[in-house]
């Protein structure tokens, strides 16, 4: 706008490489006409926020000790997340395991057989974090340790002896 009018210039811009949006997410950059005297001012504004819930977040490889869970990325927001994932042991309100990863993927490991947990996975990156998945995992019971004397009876065809192994 010059002196109240609003005007059209087509101004070539040479944009540089290795630009880097400030931390406010917004930033301003001067254009000078080759054909005047006047200096334009171009401001990009970053309309960032915090990013969606990850989705399809499945467990697998569950074993007495460990599993994987997996998940998709939701959108970012306009900006670079991570991923974290918070483990509690359903039978108490203690946190077990508070991981982050820069991919929607964690090992979970030296868990107890037969554990019951409740996850949540969910996201984060500058502007907040995203809402959380809520799961709920039992790590494979252990098989049953019996213990004790065990007694086996056999009969000889041949003879009307009978044997007793203890």
């Amino acid at each position: 706008m010059i002196d109240g009018r609003l005007i059209g210039l087509s101004v070539p811009v040479r944009c540089e490489t290795g630009w880097k949006l400030p931390q406010s997410g917004s930033a301003g950059y001067e254009v000078r006409s080759k054909r005047s005297n006047h200096i334009f001012h171009l401001f990009l504004i970053n309309h960032a926020g915090k990013p969606d819930i990850p989705v399809n977040c499945t467990v697998q490889n569950i074993t007495s000790e460990s599993f994987q869970i997996d998940c998709s990325e939701g959108f970012d927001g306009g900006l670079p997340q991570v991923f974290h994932v918070e483990v509690v042991d359903a039978g108490s309100p203690r946190l077990l395991y508070n991981l982050t990863s820069p991919i929607p993927m964690f090992v979970l490991t030296g868990l107890k057989p037969g554990q019951n947990l409740i996850l949540y996975v969910y996201s984060s990156n500058r502007k907040g974090i995203s809402e959380k998945v809520r799961l709920e995992e039992q790590t494979i019971q252990e098989a049953e340790k019996r213990t004790g004397k065990r007694t086996i009876s056999k009969k000889r065809i041949s003879g009307s002896r009978r044997e007793r192994v203890e």
